[in-house]
């Protein structure tokens, strides 16, 4: 089964190398007004593979404003994440990286 989750905007170490830019500096405290912290971030993943409730081809993320922040829940993915072309390179690379072939 197929599931996508993302963690809205989380406080990670994933923008560490710039807490010495300027520009950082001076946007960190609108940042953290609007982010939540890792593990409220992590939720939506948890929930995307563990919930029994989930379907193959579900999207969760926050459910807070612009899905910044807050519970999990199921939102909608954008119109790109339906292209089927794009869907079927993905699946034939992953097949390539892998070497596993699942008929779908």
């Amino acid at each position: 089964m197929a599931v996508a989750a993302h963690p809205g905007v989380a406080m990670t170490n994933l923008a560490r190398h710039l807490e010495s830019k300027f520009l950082f500096k001076i946007l960190m405290p609108f940042f953290k007004r609007m982010a939540q912290d890792s593990a409220m971030g992590a939720l939506p993943q948890i929930r995307a593979s563990v919930d029994p409730e989930v379907k193959g081809g579900e999207y969760y993320g926050p459910d807070g404003r612009k899905e910044y922040k807050g519970f999990p829940v199921l939102v909608t993915s954008n119109e790109a994440s339906h292209n089927l072309q794009d869907a079927t390179n993905l699946w034939e690379e992953s097949v390539k990286l892998t070497g596993v072939n699942i008929d779908i």
